[in-house]
């Protein structure tokens, strides 16, 4: 624990299960201390600007593939959903927390919560808003989201 750099961030889930944004990241260095010294906190650097290019290779009721402009300074992306309906808000849901560091990711039955592929959808279609970020190699800050990329989707014709 002495002597390392920690990052930290806070996501607070209340009593209906929402979960709100994730606070800016704080770095913190632990150094060797002694008895009574206090330890203080690094200079927090700045958060790194967002990703562009979020972009739709493929749309379907069962699976949309989203595609980004890779950050020479990721180490990782994480994908948003955002799910704002209610007054034109923004309300984003973490979709992935880790991509692995890969710019693609594929958005199906399982990891949105059974929406795509659902009857609903295979019937009527829908928009779908996302957002991505990355986090920083050098800063290990998450940067800040990218514009929405809304993804429509059509129904599927009858067979």
């Amino acid at each position: 624990m002495w002597g390392k750099d920690y990052t930290v961030t806070v996501q607070a889930i209340n009593k209906l299960s929402k979960m709100s944004l994730l606070s800016d990241s704080s770095v913190f260095e632990v150094k060797n201390q002694e008895k009574g010294e206090k330890v203080a906190k690094k200079k927090e650097a700045a958060v790194p600007t967002p990703i562009k290019g979020l972009s739709s290779l493929q749309a379907s009721a069962d699976q949309i593939t989203l595609t980004w402009s890779e950050s020479p300074d990721a180490k990782d992306y994480k994908l948003y959903w955002d799910r704002g309906e209610v007054s034109k808000m923004n309300m984003l849901y973490p979709l992935v927390a880790s991509t692995d560091g890969q710019a693609t990711f594929v958005v199906d039955y399982n990891n949105s919560g059974g929406i795509l592929g659902s009857e609903a959808v295979q019937k009527n279609g829908g928009a779908f808003k996302f957002r991505v970020s990355y986090i920083s190699s050098t800063s290990g800050k998450e940067s800040e989201i990218s514009d929405p990329l809304t993804v429509t989707v059509k129904k599927n014709q009858p067979k």
